[in-house]
């Protein structure tokens, strides 16, 4: 390319592009988990839903006026009556009906009782209400003509009674006043008279039927009682007859004698104790004894067997012996007639002490054998003294049982005899073991349905259906709507955003010549910023190749990057855009050039670079635009052809951006990302799925200098206030006055 290079140096913050910075790639920060929506992104949400939120409390609260215009109002009247436990002391405690048990489970069993179908059908029966209107059944049509007819259907009766004690039960309502002895008997009626009587009737009829039940009770009790009374007496008479015949056979014969037997038992035990302690420490002495003797040790036997006065002669004289043998050791020799006399005397004197010894241990042997045998007499003594006594044990046990028998049938008798007395006398004392505290009176104002409660609860559920509904409605939108968003999801460095500019705006001007014609749009503004993230200080010999791409079509890609190239280039840079899309080339048409040829006759090698070149005479743009489709293309874009290319577009550009394919359309952009010194990865504002974003993100791979970055595109100021992000209220409320030209 016969192009010199640009001299001008431009300044601009983060110079990620240059090759000085290829060891640090700008790439974002990473994602942040889990963050929360702030209070005024809160509120802009429910302010986009406003409506939706509105219809939904407007549909529940026309819902809860029809409700309450349809329901009947339900009057209910509430009687409250307390148990009161009985308090008998222990001697009619077991009283059959003597009352209502000072327990929890007891009071809850009143419960049900008050509310089970007996107590309906005599509440029913006692006031009459088997043609009450609110009881009755709706007749269907036939049986409404067979009841003109005068036709007698008596399963219709009996159905109609069973069903009369239903619609009863539904309309009552029994409960225990939390742990109190107190139970509120609470009836539902449209009629404020009927509630009060029926709730008061039920407990008058509840506490009449407790009395009656008692006194039915009492009178079964009483006759049960004289029964066992009877009975009771005749086992007594028996017990005690027994008792005095068998005392009269066996006092007179066993009773010194057991007192006697009983003292001699206990002399003989304890005699047989002691010479069985004495047998035992003979024996023990006989065994040290024995072990002395064994080891042949003179001074440990003699102490052991101290006490002999011959013994303890004998240990003297041959003490004395043994001191004159050591005298004569010394003045004889070892076999001298006087040493080998010594000598003698000794082992004679050894001799008779051995004797004397096992003569000592006879001795505490004959001691050990004659303890033995008492110890044996004594034991023989005692088995028969306790023979003997086996006869008085079994006496004294038949007395004991016949005694123990007796008194169980006295005590028996006596308690049957003292609960008859008790029943006796509770016969004419007969009172209920409840009391109507509170009388029901005529309720003055229904109590369903009302108005507040249902107001309330409508609002509630038409406002908690419709943020239901909002927050799915958020959970399918998996756009990114700010800077911020696009950086956390992707951890990737965020150029910037650029505004849509819709067409009511643009006033009949192509996309691409509006940073031409309004240079001070914030259209224009968002892309020099994206010019001051991508080109830095000028270094010979280093230009900056840029490939710019997107995940899917639809993303503003081929627009934004002419419009950009356009600025850079009007801006004093030497810009040169390549349209690198080879199956869809439409750069050429934005710029409104002509050409026949294009990259794929350069790549191929059919025509130079010069002979291509177009430059857009507005800005000063140089473009290689597009060819028409070829089979194959992406052999066309690798480093053989494309990289050449672009190595010598270095050399004589400031910046080159390259217009690829979408990443997930074809593999072009991922064959000349490797090329490129950066890659700027388009994303549309509220429109590209997070998931997809991921996907073309994860196809490019990583490389060491060559960073990944975004830039977020048609984004709609307008709608972005709406979703309170705090990058839309910055740009509408403290940056709008330096965009003069909208």
């Amino acid at each position: 390319m016969d192009v010199g290079r640009h001299d001008q140096s431009v300044a601009q913050a983060d110079p990620v592009m240059h090759p000085s910075h290829a060891a640090h790639p700008a790439v974002g920060p990473p994602p942040e988990a889990g963050r929360e929506l702030s209070l005024p992104e809160l509120l802009a949400v429910l302010r986009r839903y406003r409506l939706l939120l509105a219809g939904a409390l407007g549909v529940g609260l026309g819902m809860a006026v029809l409700l309450l215009a349809w329901l009947p109002p339900v009057y209910l009247a509430t009687a409250q009556v307390m148990i009161e436990p009985m308090r008998q002391g222990p001697e009619d405690s077991a009283l059959p009906a003597a009352g209502i048990a000072d327990d929890g489970t007891a009071i809850d069993s009143q419960v049900k009782l008050l509310a089970s179908r007996s107590m309906a059908r005599q509440v029913i029966e006692a006031m009459g209400l088997e043609t009450e209107p609110e009881l009755q059944r709706s007749l269907d049509v036939a049986e409404r003509l067979g009841d003109l007819a005068g036709v007698a259907r008596a399963a219709a009766r009996e159905d109609d009674a069973i069903g009369l004690i239903d619609r009863f039960l539904e309309r009552l309502e029994v409960a225990r006043d939390g742990k109190t002895h107190v139970i509120r008997i609470t009836f539902r009626s449209s009629d404020p008279g009927v509630a009060a009587q029926v709730a008061n009737g039920v407990a008058e009829r509840y506490i009449a039927g407790q009395l009656e039940a008692k006194a039915r009770a009492t009178r079964d009790a009483a006759d049960w009682l004289r029964t066992a009374l009877d009975s009771s007496r005749e086992v007594l008479e028996v017990a005690e007859s027994e008792l005095a015949s068998f005392r009269e056979n066996v006092q007179d014969d066993y009773a010194d004698a057991f007192a006697l037997h009983g003292v001699d038992v206990v002399n003989l035990r304890r005699d047989l104790v002691a010479v069985a302690g004495e047998r035992a420490a003979r024996q023990s002495e006989l065994g040290r004894l024995r072990r002395v003797l064994a080891e042949n040790n003179s001074d440990l036997a003699f102490q052991e067997l101290g006490g002999s006065e011959v013994l303890e002669d004998l240990y003297n004289l041959k003490n004395q012996t043994t001191r004159r043998e050591a005298e004569l050791a010394t003045q004889y020799g070892d076999r001298h007639p006087l040493i080998l006399d010594v000598r003698a005397e000794r082992r004679e004197l050894e001799r008779r002490i051995r004797a004397e010894q096992l003569a000592l241990v006879g001795s505490v042997e004959a001691e050990i054998a004659a303890a033995r045998a008492r110890e044996a007499a004594l034991q023989r003594e005692l088995e028969g003294l306790k023979s003997q006594n086996s006869a008085l044990a079994q006496a004294e046990a038949r007395i004991a049982d016949l005694e123990r028998a007796a008194d169980r049938a006295r005590r028996l008798h006596e308690a049957y005899l003292a609960r008859y007395q008790a029943v006796a006398d509770a016969g004419d004392t007969q009172r209920p073991d409840a009391r109507l505290i509170s009388e029901a009176t005529v309720p003055p104002r229904p109590s369903q349905p009302r108005p507040a409660l249902i107001f309330s609860l409508f609002g509630a559920a038409s406002l908690g259906t419709g943020l239901l509904l909002v927050f799915f409605l958020e959970q399918l939108d998996h756009g990114f709507r700010s800077v911020r968003a696009l950086e956390q999801g992707l951890g990737l460095r965020c150029l910037g955003a650029v505004p849509l500019v819709d067409r009511r705006r643009r006033r009949g001007l192509a996309l691409a010549d509006l940073p031409l014609e309004r240079p001070r749009s914030r259209f224009a503004e968002s892309l020099r910023a994206l010019i001051a993230g991508l080109v830095g200080p000028a270094v010979e010999g280093a230009g900056r190749v840029v490939l710019v791409t997107s995940s899917v079509p639809g993303e503003g890609k081929s627009t934004t990057t002419t419009a950009l190239a356009r600025l850079a280039a009007a801006e004093g840079l030497k810009v040169l855009l390549i349209d690198a899309d080879l199956r869809r080339p439409i750069l050429a048409t934005l710029l409104g050039l002509e050409g026949e040829t294009g990259l794929v006759e350069i790549l191929r090698g059919e025509r130079e670079a010069e002979a291509v070149l177009r430059v857009d005479r507005r800005s000063g743009l140089s473009f290689i635009p597009g060819s028409a489709r070829v089979s194959q293309p992406t052999r066309l874009l690798g480093p053989a052809a494309m990289g050449i290319l672009l190595d010598e577009a270095r050399r004589h550009f400031d910046l080159v951006l390259v217009d690829s394919p979408p990443l997930l359309a074809v593999g072009d952009a991922r064959v000349m990302a490797p090329l490129c010194d950066a890659v700027l990865l388009l994303v549309r504002w509220n429109a590209t799925q997070q998931a997809l974003a991921t996907h073309a993100l994860s196809q490019l791979g990583q490389a060491p200098g060559r960073p990944v970055l975004a830039v977020l595109t048609g984004v709609d100021p307008d709608a972005q206030l709406g979703l309170g992000s705090g990058e839309s209220r910055v740009v509408r409320r403290q940056l709008l006055r330096y965009y003069a030209e909208g």
